[in-house]
C-alpha cells in the first residue's frame, strides 16, 4: 500500500491542489511563498500529535470573503423570515453553501494480494476493479445554522467572526467512496485516521545554538528520545543496560540502609503515629533505564589533540543539524519496523534538510536517505520533502520533482512525472534523458526562480551581473537564475520551460555560416559552411536554437528582420545580435556584438587590455573606434581561448554599454507580468 495522491481545498495557497506522491521520496520545489510549507503544515494539523487547530487566517481570502456574503445573506434572511419566507429559505440557503471547510484527501493505492486490514476502515467500494481507498480529513463547521445565528446575533466584527469560526468549527475524519457516480461518505474517529496514516515531521525550524555553552541539548535530548524508543523494544541490546542498573541499585540500598538508618530511628521514636504496627519502611533505589538517560545523557566530541571532550555546542551548525534529522530518520523507520499492525501509510516529511549544510552535504544528505530506505526495512515509507536547494533536486530522481508553481492567481502543481507525456511525442524521450544528465550535472535553480536567464558561454556569465546593474538594476531585486547551456542546448529547454511557465530570457548567439563548396581527398565537391560576418550575402544561421524554436527562421536576413512577436512565445522571450542602430553593422558573436556596441571606449583602453594582441593584429595605425568597428568580426574570431580573460577586462572598464539586443532582452524581464 501507498499513498497515491494528496488533494488540499482551501488551505491558505492552496485552494484546489492535488499533488501525485512518489513511491519512495516526493520533492516539493518552488519559489519562496508558493505553498510548500503550507502543504506540509497541513498533515501535520491532522495527523500530527496535537488537536487539530485552524484559524481564519488559514482560509484563503475568497473563502473568508464567502463568509462575509453568507452572514450577509442570513441577516437578509432573518429580515425576510415573515414577510417573504420563501425567499428567506433561499437566502439561507445560499448562506450554508458559501460556508467553506479545509480538507486533506488522501487516496491509498493498494494490491489484491496485500493486507487490508490496515484500511479495513476506509473501505467502501467492494468491486473487484477497485484498488484504491480514501480517507478525508476536514476543518467544516459543526452547526451552519448556529454559527450563522451567532454571527448576526452579535453583529460579528472580523475579529468577533475569527473567534467564531474557532468555536464552530471541528476536525473531522472521513471514509470516502471511489464510485464516480456517488461519493458515500463515512465518518471515522481521528484515532483510526491516525492509525492508517502514521507521519513524522523534521521540520527547519529545529533550534540550534552555535555558542559553546550548550544550553539547549538539542542533540543529547533527541538522542534521549531515541533510546526511549528502543527500550520500548525486547530484543535490543537495552536489556544489558537494564542488567547493569540492577546491581547499580542493589549497592545503592545498601548505602540508602546506611544513610537513611538515622533518620528511620528518628522516625520510630514518634511511634505508631508514624509509621502502624509491624511497618518497617526503607528507601530502595528504583533506577528506570529511560530516567536515567533523561538530562543525564550528553553528546561530546574529542577535541583536536584528542585529549579533551568538548560539548555538542563546540560543533558546526551543519553538524549539528544533519545528526539531528538523520536520528530523526531512523528513530521513524524504527517505529516504522516495529509497528504492529503496521499502518497503511507511513509519511516522513523533511523541510528543507539544507539548512546550515553547505552543498556537498546536502547532496551526501539526500545519498544517505535513499540508502538509509534501501537498506533498512523501509517498505510503506514514503519521504515527502521540500527543499530551496538546487543541489538536492539535483541529486534526486528528475521525475520525483514537484513543482509549486504560484505566478498565477491560483497556485498550480506541476508534477514532472507527468513532463514525459506533455512533450512532443518525437523528441520527448531524447530531451527527458538530457535534462535529467544535465539536471544532475548542473544546478535547478530554475525551480526556484522568479526569472531564468539562458546563455551561451562563460562571457556571459561572467558579465551578466554587471549587465543586469547597468540596465536593468530591478531585476537585483528578484531571484534570477542564470543558466549556462552553451550555444547547441538552449532549446532542449523548450519543453522545460514551457511546462514550468517560468518568465525565461534565451540569450543567444546569430552564429551565421555560409555556403562553400570544396573537394575532398577524391577530388568530389563537399559542402561546408564555415563562420562568416553576418552581412555575408545568403547567410544562414548554424544555431538550432534559432532554428528549432525562436523565432523558427534560418536565413540571416530573415532572422535580423524578425519582430519582437517572432521572438516571443508564451514566457519565453529569445535575444540574439541586432544591430546597435539602423545602417550599422550586426555582431555574429557576443565578442563581436560588445565590440560594435562599445568601439569608442576600447579603442581609448586599448593599452591596459590583456587581450590587446587580440585586436592590434588586425588593426591599422591610428587606431580609431571606425578601424576597430570596421575589424571587429575579425577581432572576436582572434579571442577565441580568451574569452574569459576579455570578460575581466571588461569588469575593469568604466562606462562600457550593454549590447542592444541583451538590453532589450532584459527591459522584457522587467515589463513582461510574472503571472
Amino acid at each position: 500500500m501507498r499513498l497515491n495522491f494528496a488533494e488540499v481545498t482551501n488551505f491558505r495557497a492552496l485552494q484546489s491542489v492535488k499533488v501525485h506522491i512518489d513511491d519512495q521520496t516526493t520533492l516539493i520545489v518552488g519559489r519562496n511563498n508558493s505553498g510548500k510549507t503550507s502543504f506540509v503544515d497541513l498533515f501535520a494539523r491532522f495527523f500530527g500529535n496535537d488537536r487539530p487547530r485552524f484559524t481564519l487566517d488559514d482560509l484563503p481570502a475568497s473563502c473568508v470573503r464567502k463568509i462575509d456574503q453568507a452572514v450577509r445573506n442570513y441577516r437578509q434572511a432573518e429580515r425576510l423570515r415573515e414577510s417573504n419566507p420563501e425567499q428567506a429559505f433561499t437566502l439561507t440557503d445560499r448562506a450554508i453553501e458559501l460556508l467553506p471547510e479545509i480538507r486533506l484527501r488522501l487516496t491509498i493505492a493498494y494490491q489484491e494480494d496485500e493486507d487490508l486490514s490496515a484500511i479495513s476502515a476506509i473501505i467502501i467500494d467492494l468491486s473487484e476493479d477497485c484498488h484504491e481507498a480514501v480517507i478525508e480529513a476536514r476543518f467544516e463547521v459543526r452547526s451552519a445554522l448556529d454559527f450563522l445565528r451567532s454571527a448576526t446575533k452579535e453583529r460579528a466584527t472580523d475579529k468577533q467572526i475569527a473567534k467564531l469560526f474557532q468555536r464552530h468549527f471541528h476536525a473531522t475524519f472521513h471514509a470516502i467512496g471511489t464510485s464516480a457516480a456517488s461519493e458515500v461518505s463515512v465518518g471515522i474517529e481521528r484515532s483510526v485516521a491516525r492509525q492508517i496514516v502514521s507521519t513524522m515531521f523534521v521540520f527547519a525550524q529545529a533550534k540550534f545554538d552555535d555558542v559553546s555553552a550548550d544550553r539547549t541539548r538539542n542533540l543529547s535530548q533527541t538522542f534521549e528520545k531515541f533510546i526511549k524508543t528502543y527500550h520500548e523494544d525486547e530484543h535490543t541490546n537495552v536489556a544489558k543496560f537494564e542488567g547493569l542498573l540492577v546491581g547499580m541499585a542493589r549497592r545503592l540500598d545498601s548505602s540508602y540502609d546506611d544513610i537513611f538508618a538515622p533518620v528511620l530511628t528518628w522516625m520510630n521514636a514518634f511511634g505508631n503515629e508514624v509509621f502502624g504496627p509491624g511497618q518497617k519502611p526503607r528507601i530502595v533505589s528504583e533506577l528506570d533505564p529511560v530516567s536515567i538517560v533523561k538530562n543525564t545523557t550528553r553528546i561530546t566530541y574529542a577535541s583536536g589533540d584528542g585529549g579533551r571532550q568538548l560539548p555538542e555546542g563546540h560543533n558546526g551548525l551543519g553538524y549539528s543539524k544533519l545528526a539531528f534529522t538523520v536520528l530523526q530518520v531512523i528513530s521513524f523507520l524504527e517505529a516504522h519496523r516495529r509497528a504492529s499492525p503496521k499502518p497503511a501509510v507511513s509519511l516522513l516529511f523533511i523541510e528543507e534538510p539544507e539548512a546550515h549544510l553547505h552543498p556537498q552535504m546536502q547532496e551526501a544528505f539526500v545519498r544517505g536517505i535513499r540508502d538509509l530506505l534501501e537498506g533498512q526495512d523501509a517498505e510503506g515509507v514514503q519521504v515527502i520533502m521540500t527543499t530551496h536547494s538546487s543541489h538536492i533536486v539535483a541529486s534526486g530522481h528528475f521525475e520525483a520533482v514537484r513543482y509549486f508553481d504560484c505566478t498565477g492567481q491560483q497556485l498550480k502543481v506541476k508534477d514532472l512525472a507527468e513532463f514525459r507525456h506533455k512533450t512532443e511525442p518525437v523528441p520527448a524521450e531524447e530531451t527527458l534523458r538530457f535534462l535529467a544528465k544535465y539536471m544532475v550535472l548542473h544546478r535547478c535553480d530554475m525551480f526556484f526562480a522568479d526569472s531564468v536567464i539562458l546563455i551561451e558561454g562563460t562571457t556571459e556569465r561572467l558579465l551578466m551581473p554587471a549587465m543586469i546593474r547597468n540596465c536593468a538594476p530591478q531585476l537585483r531585486r528578484e531571484y534570477v537564475s542564470v543558466v549556462e547551456v552553451g550555444d547547441a542546448y538552449a532549446h532542449r529547454f523548450r519543453e522545460l520551460l514551457i511546462f514550468l511557465g517560468v518568465r525565461t530570457l534565451v540569450i543567444t548567439d546569430v552564429d551565421s555560416v555560409a555556403l562553400v563548396v570544396k573537394e575532398d581527398t577524391n577530388g568530389k565537391p563537399r559542402n561546408t559552411y564555415p563562420a562568416c560576418p553576418t552581412e555575408t550575402k545568403g547567410a544562414k544561421t548554424s544555431n538550432a536554437t534559432l532554428k528549432l524554436w525562436l523565432p523558427g527562421l534560418e536565413q540571416v536576413d530573415a532572422l535580423l528582420a524578425a519582430t519582437d512577436e517572432q521572438r516571443t512565445f508564451d514566457r519565453v522571450r529569445l535575444a540574439h545580435q541586432v544591430a546597435e542602430a539602423p545602417g550599422r553593422r550586426c555582431g555574429r558573436s557576443f565578442e563581436e556584438a560588445f565590440i560594435l556596441a562599445n568601439a569608442d571606449i576600447l579603442a581609448k583602453e586599448l593599452d591596459h587590455l590583456t587581450v590587446k594582441h587580440s585586436f592590434i593584429q588586425h588593426l591599422q595605425v591610428p587606431i580609431t573606434p571606425e578601424e576597430i568597428t570596421k575589424n571587429a568580426y575579425a577581432i572576436a574570431g582572434s579571442l577565441d581561448g580568451k574569452k574569459t580573460d576579455f570578460a575581466f577586462d571588461i569588469l575593469m572598464l568604466d562606462g562600457w554599454s550593454t549590447p542592444r539586443y541583451i538590453a532589450e532582452g532584459l527591459q522584457w524581464l522587467i515589463t513582461s507580468p510574472n503571472e
